[in-house]
């Protein structure tokens, strides 16, 4: 690495070093949720082609599951999300916040399910109320967590 490609790097990072503490925490709950999502796309193409062949399924057919697997994941964790933010405050959390909380309530009740050894429900409603009993539970945890002493 050369002097000129040092001073690079560290004026490209410049932008991190002005954020304040809330900017910061922002990057990385933007970037970490940004890398949950990715890591569960770039694994279902790896599962697609196992799933067209066994089910003899054509190149349209598979993109067609694709597409819809990505659009009734995101009503999904909006559902879920607004379901806790119901059970939990009242009212929901808006529309990104919604999918945030849904997101990752799939996947804290999945751990807890798994946990407790129940196998839960199953499908597209199994799903949402697993993600909104795991959303809530959540949510109970970070408010008790944020409640001043």
């Amino acid at each position: 690495m050369t002097l000129a490609t040092a001073a690079d790097t560290t004026a490209s990072r410049g932008w991190y070093a002005s954020l304040g503490p809330e900017g910061r925490r922002a990057f990385w709950a933007a970037f970490l949720g940004w890398g949950l999502d990715a890591f569960d796309f770039m694994v279902f193409p790896f599962a697609l082609s196992a799933i067209a062949t066994t089910f003899a399924l054509t190149a349209r057919e598979a993109g067609a599951l694709v597409t819809v697997t990505l659009l009734v994941s995101a009503v999904g964790g909006v559902l879920a999300g607004w379901l806790a933010g119901l059970l939990t405050r009242g009212r929901g959390f808006g529309c990104l916040g919604n999918i945030a909380v849904g997101l990752l309530g799939a996947v804290v009740g999945g751990y807890l399910f798994t946990l407790l050894g129940f196998r839960g429900p199953t499908g597209f409603l199994g799903s949402i109320v697993i993600a909104c009993i795991g959303a809530a539970a959540l949510l109970v945890v970070l408010n008790l967590a944020a409640r001043p002493r």
